[in-house]
């Protein structure tokens, strides 16, 4: 049989443009949710039926917003690359993608950097399909972007076809997870809800949050509602361009069962932190309420980027748990797995060995750690999810490059409103590593888990009461406005004579116990100054979950 086949490939791109066009979050759920069965399923059928092969030797890589497929003939690459075309353009005619011509025949490694140059020009040059409107036409009565469609309503509002298919997507997760014993060769994205509920056979009976009110259980009064805050949590994983490559460069029958090993262990990372999280199918506070429902929904699950949304005071402990699973996956991985040092190292020396010249990697970037930069806004219900998005992947950026990606690291913002004034006017100890970090010298702040043993002792055992909080975060504005260029040892010095007063105080205890704490001062040294910015990071993540008063 011929080694030599035609290629294209296609990439998304915008692909957050697109989930983000509408701020519902059934909307986003169900485009995420479509986009993951376009890329995974549907359009790895289209190339299956022209190539008449089966998938592992027709596709090499489906997922992330990449595919890649091969045939035996031009003619065949042609069909597929028209009938997927066809199915992209009118099935999502706002999202942006790019598709290279048919190159062949050949091995794939013999036109990949020409392949990337082609979809890197058209994505600077063309950016995807875009649609006219006249004006007599009724637009979507819910994201108001496309002509509304004779039949199709969301509650009896003439829709587009985007926001209907949305809409039953959104929908759908409820039979996913119902029959997720027959549909656990699903996307990436059911897949993670499929294996979550085998592990929590109790969240099979759980509502599925379809609005941001649905993340939390049904509050009589009105004043319960206006506190409500949801958190938002964004990662991918670090350094995954110099490893693409070494899978990419195998044997071409290898490529597609590769990624797909891949993918199940960025599965399993995010099911672990899950059930780690919510191991009861989580509820309501009060067993005696018969009412059900899961407090998270997942927005991305592509490839390596994350994006899941849930009531605020479940994030301390997701952050934590996810980076406890990542390690614990990437630790159990068996000797032969793609993901392992030693299988990168020796296939990259093999690549590179008889490739010398055509193999562009370098060994270090095989060698960097996995780990991921993530970040989470604490927000309104109300908050523009654009805004909220902007603020993550600018949060995670910071996190990625102020650790080096060295190892798991967050950044975080908790925001009053739209915006969050007390970043503007205090100074915080962030971005952070999750878990304590020794490879990195000169890092000298605490690590989130750090954090979270101090929240844990002063919202539990030593509680600081919200009133309290205000109160201190108000005399550091005070003294501390980072806008203010005056002594800022002297400034330290006052709030602590000033916390040292209330201290003194048996009604407010807790403030002495922050003055006893030696993780809060320089070197973690007793006789140390007091550092403000860990005091701060510390009062603001005491803030999560809505902790009310300590007398109350």
């Amino acid at each position: 049989m011929s080694d030599r086949f035609h290629y294209f490939s296609l990439q998304y791109s915008a692909i957050q443009k697109t989930i983000l066009r509408h701020d519902r979050l059934w909307s986003m759920a169900g485009i995420s949710m479509i986009l993951s069965e376009l890329n995974e399923i549907i359009l790895p059928g289209i190339a299956k039926k022209f190539s008449g092969k089966k998938q592992e030797e027709t596709i090499l890589v489906a997922g992330g917003g990449k595919f890649t497929a091969r045939f035996d003939t031009e003619d065949k690459a042609e069909d597929a690359k028209e009938e997927i075309i066809y199915e992209l353009s009118t099935k999502f005619p706002m999202l942006e993608f790019q598709i290279s011509g048919i190159h062949g025949p050949g091995k794939f490694s013999e036109f990949r950097e020409d392949i990337l140059e082609e979809l890197k020009k058209q994505k600077q040059n063309f950016r995807g399909y875009g649609l006219s409107f006249t004006p007599h036409l009724e637009v979507c009565g819910e994201c108001g972007e496309y002509p509304a469609v004779k039949g199709k309503t969301v509650k009896k509002k003439p829709v587009c076809t985007v926001c209907h298919m949305a809409k039953n997507a959104a929908f759908d997760l409820k039979n996913l997870i119902w029959h997720y014993k027959e549909r656990l060769a699903s996307t990436t994205l059911g897949k993670i809800y499929c294996q979550y509920v085998a592990e929590v056979p109790r969240a099979a009976d759980a509502e599925i949050p379809f609005n941001f009110e649905d993340l939390f259980p049904k509050n009589e009064n009105s004043e319960g509602e206006q506190k409500k805050r949801m958190a938002v949590w964004f990662s991918d994983i670090n350094s995954m361009k110099a490893k693409v490559t070494v899978w990419l460069n195998q044997e071409e029958t290898k490529v597609f069962e590769t990624f797909q090993q891949v993918r199940d262990v960025f599965s399993a990372i995010a099911v672990n932190a899950l059930v780690k999280t919510f191991p009861d199918g989580i509820f309501p506070d009060n067993p005696d309420k018969k009412e059900t429902f899961l407090p998270f929904r997942i927005i991305i699950a592509g490839g390596d980027d994350f994006c899941i949304v849930m009531d605020e005071k479940y994030i301390p402990d997701f952050v934590f748990n996810l980076s406890l699973a990542l390690n614990d996956e990437f630790d159990n991985l068996p000797p032969d797995h793609p993901l392992r040092k030693d299988w990168l190292k020796a296939t990259y020396e093999d690549l590179k060995k008889k490739n010398p010249d055509d193999f562009r990697v370098n060994k270090e970037d095989i060698e960097q750690p996995y780990c991921f930069g993530g970040s989470f806004i604490v927000c309104s219900l109300h908050t523009p999810f654009r805004k909220i998005h902007e603020i993550g992947e600018d949060l995670m950026k910071s996190a990625k490059q102020e650790t080096d990606r060295q190892g798991n690291s967050v950044n975080w913002r908790i925001m009053a409103e739209e915006e969050s004034e007390t970043d503007k006017l205090l100074d915080f100890e962030k971005p952070v590593f999750i878990q304590k970090h020794y490879g990195k010298k000169e890092w000298d702040r605490l690590s989130f888990e750090e954090y979270m043993h101090l929240r844990e002792k002063y919202s539990q055992k030593v509680k600081i009461s919200s009133s309290h909080r205000q109160q201190i975060a108000a005399k550091m504005i005070e003294l501390l406005n980072k806008r203010d260029n005056r002594d800022k040892p002297l400034q330290a010095e006052k709030l602590e004579r000033w916390l040292m007063s209330h201290g003194a105080s048996e009604l407010e205890k807790s403030f002495a116990g922050l003055l006893k704490e030696n993780i809060l001062r320089i070197n973690q040294d007793k006789d140390g100054g007091l550092m403000p910015e860990r005091l701060a990071t510390l009062l603001e993540l005491l803030s999560i979950g809505g902790q009310t008063d300590g007398n109350k």
